[in-house]
């Protein structure tokens, strides 16, 4: 791995970087680059089609541009923009906050191979529905679009107690054995033989018939 000086100024930001940075976050790389230097090499891609774009390091480019820094370490890389792109992921995973709205253009089957669950994938896309000027996603379909449930999930729970602060009891209105089932004692610990009405649920079905 070669380690080279490159201009700054022929560096390129890559226009999907998931990264944000607080400002706290900006004070304290400052602090640290004016009193060590860019000790970390930043990532640059040499691929024809994406040449001296920034794979890794965007943060510390940006500093020592503010800085007036003329020159950085550069290690080059050569990859078309798919690869470039989940680079660009796997090596941001664990550091500072991400910009979600970025982050949602990214494959999900990247995001899950990179290390997210499929929790925090819902939580993230249907978050992006709630924000401020961005309430679309919210009204149109209530609970994230996805064909998996979990009903132990913050937005399903909260949900659910705006129904019962309405007064609905899912459990009042039918026959406690509706399938016919012989009453054991586990039947008897869930309703014996008769399914609670889930509230949440029957909502996003009406709901979400329209979008057939």
């Amino acid at each position: 791995m070669n380690i080279v000086k490159v201009n700054i100024n022929d560096l390129k930001f890559a226009d999907y970087n998931p990264r944000k940075w607080s400002d706290e976050a900006i004070d304290n790389l400052k602090k640290s680059i004016q009193k060590f230097g860019i000790v970390d090499p930043i990532i640059v891609n040499k691929n024809k089609d994406r040449n001296n774009i920034i794979v890794g390091g965007h943060f510390r480019c940006k500093i020592a541009k503010d800085l007036e820094i003329q020159e950085v370490p550069v290690v080059y890389v050569d990859l078309d923009l798919e690869k470039e792109r989940e680079l660009n992921l796997r090596l941001n995973k664990n550091l500072g906050e991400w910009d979600y709205d970025a982050l949602a253009n990214f494959d999900k089957d990247l995001l899950k191979d990179v290390g997210w669950d499929d929790v925090f994938i819902d939580k993230m896309f249907f978050n992006l529905g709630m924000s401020e000027g961005k309430n679309k996603l919210r009204e149109d379909f209530i609970i994230p679009p996805f064909s998996i449930f979990d009903s132990r999930l913050d937005y399903w729970l909260e949900r659910k107690e705006q129904w019962e602060q309405l007064g609905i009891e899912s459990e009042i209105g039918r026959d406690k054995n509706l399938l016919s089932m012989r009453n054991t004692t586990i039947l008897s610990s869930i309703g014996f033989g008769t399914s609670v009405f889930n509230p949440v649920l029957c909502e996003i079905i009406y709901k979400w018939y329209r979008f057939i």
